[in-house]
């Protein structure tokens, strides 16, 4: 049957409804202390337990074959050798999760080596060519201060590690070539 236009209907309760209402209804005060007790409970534990605080940076390396600006930058901090080869993430993640870095890391902030490790994550997404590093504390200046030193010193690291390629070397002794076959020019006609 229609129902009237602009009226209200008169439809049977749903018995499916009824049912959790009245089981709602019947145990009210079982009900009513446990949401009691959770309540409390959250507000002791906000308390009592201390907020962790994360800071992390993701470290993008660009593809091998891509010749952009994304390369230029990389390459710019000495991430990578300038010529478009494909960058070694492997090693990179080593150096943040190194030995050496721990060390720096805990002259910078004065925590234990062990607490480092558990509060330090490296992680190595091949794929997408991302290192991503994550520092956890309960300060959320030195856990942004953690992360930044890191970065620094992955910088200096890589700068320190940097094998000059080939086409780099070819571009340092070029001048001298030049100048050795000018000599050499000069030579021929006297």
């Amino acid at each position: 049957m229609p129902e009237p236009v602009g009226g209200t209907s008169h439809r049977e309760p749903d018995p499916d409804m009824e049912f959790v209402r009245e089981r709602l209804m019947g145990n009210g005060t079982i009900i009513a202390w446990t949401v009691g007790i959770g309540v409390v409970g959250a507000g002791l534990w906000t308390l009592f337990v201390p907020a962790v605080y994360e800071a992390r940076a993701s470290v993008i390396m660009p593809a091998a074959a891509e010749r952009s600006g994304a390369l230029g930058l990389a390459a710019s901090l000495g991430l990578t050798a300038g010529d478009g080869s494909n960058s070694n993430l492997s090693m990179l993640g080593a150096i943040l999760d190194s030995e050496r870095m721990l060390n720096v890391l805990h002259e910078s902030t004065g925590i234990e080596k062990k607490k480092l490790r558990e509060r330090r994550s490296v992680r190595q997404n091949k794929q997408s060519n991302i290192i991503e590093i994550k520092f956890k504390d309960k300060n959320p200046d030195r856990a942004l201060k953690m992360c930044s030193t890191a970065l620094e010193s992955l910088e200096l690291f890589n700068s320190e590690l940097s094998i000059r390629t080939k086409s780099h070397r070819a571009d340092l002794l070029k001048p001298k070539v030049e100048e050795y076959l000018d000599n050499l020019r000069d030579l021929k006609p006297r």
